[in-house]
Parts: structure tokens; sequence; C-alpha cells
């Protein structure tokens, strides 16, 4: 995770989501959350919006605790921001243009001699080169790659932007009305005070997810 082709990286994900969406036991999903959390932290520098939005959704006001301590599971100061970042600078052109970064200044190369780090640059700032000074055709790319893109005469696809735009929208949001009816069908089969207790729980406090709800509602208003 977190390194080279991320096709592994990106099935990850799906998979957590879907077992924090459906996990009906609370033990098990504070594990899982658990793991989410160290899987995302390998991730954040990438600004992913994609990756920051699957896990902020059961993250948020989030903890764990064991015998030795309690830590904080929410995501790290600013990952909203450099999501919303990402969504604003990802470039309408979609063609393969080449990308040459070997000349900038802020970048500094990974620390490590592993085959992993050997062609892993990061700027200054601790992030990776922004979405729009490079070319990717989906998110499973390598991300500290310094030069990418070809001749221009391939058109890429725009799903990489559709996905987590949509995340913004429904995933962010649990509280909507079509994703609490579709939560709501798959936990008819348990009992009443089990059902409302795995709804009220499910993703972190409601009040979390409204405050993210309400700030990027305001995003989708800007792109109007």
């Amino acid at each position: 995770i977190g390194s080279g082709n991320q096709s592994d990286d990106e099935m990850a994900f799906m998979a957590f989501y879907n077992l924090m969406a459906y996990e009906p036991d609370a033990t098990l999903r504070d594990r899982y959350r658990l793991a989410f959390f160290r899987a995302w932290q390998l991730e954040a520098l990438e600004q992913n919006p994609f990756f920051n939005l699957c896990y902020a959704v059961f993250g948020i006001g989030q903890t764990h605790t064991d015998p030795w301590s309690t830590i904080s599971l929410a995501p790290d100061a600013g990952w909203l921001t450099e999501t919303i970042s990402t969504l604003r600078r990802f470039p309408l052109d979609r063609f393969n243009w080449a990308h040459k970064n070997t000349d900038r200044q802020d970048l500094r190369r990974v620390s490590g001699d592993g085959i992993d780090v050997r062609d892993r640059f990061l700027r200054t700032t601790g992030r990776v080169i922004p979405v729009d000074e490079r070319h990717f055709n989906h998110w499973n790319h390598n991300p500290w790659r310094v030069s990418s893109g070809g001749d221009g005469r391939t058109l890429s696809s725009g799903t990489v932007y559709l996905l987590p735009y949509s995340l913004v929208g429904s995933s962010s949001s649990n509280i909507s009305g079509s994703d609490r009816s579709r939560r709501a069908k798959a936990t008819r089969r348990r009992s009443p005070p089990e059902r409302e207790s795995t709804l009220a729980s499910h993703g972190g406090s409601r009040s979390a997810l409204a405050a993210i709800s309400s700030r990027v509602s305001r995003l989708c208003a800007s792109f109007a």
C-alpha cells in the first residue's frame, strides 16, 4: 500500500468501505476501523480525494482504545481542504500530455534504498505533486513519479474525477434519504434494537457527518 501500482490499494479501500458500512458488530467494526486508519495513513500524503473520503466517513470523531492507551482515528487536519483542492484543480483536459518535473526545485527524493522508494519524490511540503501538474489515467497510478504522461494522443478516463466527486454527495453524507433507505433494507432482518444501534453508530457520530455534509455541500454549490 502507498507505492508503485496502487490497484491493490483501490480494492482494499473499496473493501474497507463496504465492510465498515455493513458490519453490525461494534467490536469487529472497531478493529476494522483501526486497520482502515493504518491503511489510510500510508496514503495521506497523496492528497487523493477518493482515499480521503472513503476513510473520513468512518474515521471522523472516532477513537480506538486498547489496554495501553486511547488514540484518535480521525483523519489528519487539512484532509478535507486537500480533498477539495484536488477536485478543484483537476484538469478538464484529459489527454495524456507529457509532464516533466525533473527540474523542479521544490522536490526531494524520499529517503530509503528499497525498490518502493527508489523513484519516489515529494514536494518540500511533504505532499505529492498536485493533480494538475502531472498526468494519470486511474487512481491506481504511481503518484510519486516525477514525470508522467505521453504524446497527448490518448484521452484518459474521467471516472477518476467522478468517483470521488460522487462520494462528496453520497458517502460524505451518510444521512441522505436514499442512502439511509438502502442501509435500512440491508439491516431489516435484524432485531429492532440492533438495527437502531447499527444505524445510529454507523460511520461515526451523526453530528460529524452532518458537518462534513454541510461543508461539502458548499463545495458542490461552488461547482455549479
